[in-house]
């Protein structure tokens, strides 16, 4: 009776040692593709900021050639 136990336990063992690795798997995958996608937004950053200061000189421009034609 012992023996069925302890081949049920070491099958229980395996199945879990089993998942254990394929979850491991499946968390590497996702911690690469989370360095990747950090990879991608460090380096639209500087151009986000270049796209954002444009768009305060034109907003600026803007409004002094609108402020200059009330005049």
């Amino acid at each position: 009776m012992w023996l069925f136990l302890l081949v049920s336990e070491v099958g229980v063992l395996y199945r879990l040692s089993v998942k254990l690795k394929q979850a491991a798997g499946l968390k590497n995958h996702i911690v690469s593709d989370v360095q990747v996608k950090r990879d991608n937004l460090d380096s639209l950053q500087p151009k986000l900021n270049a796209v954002m200061q444009v768009s305060v000189t034109v907003s600026q421009a803007v409004n002094s050639q609108t402020i200059l034609g009330q005049l």
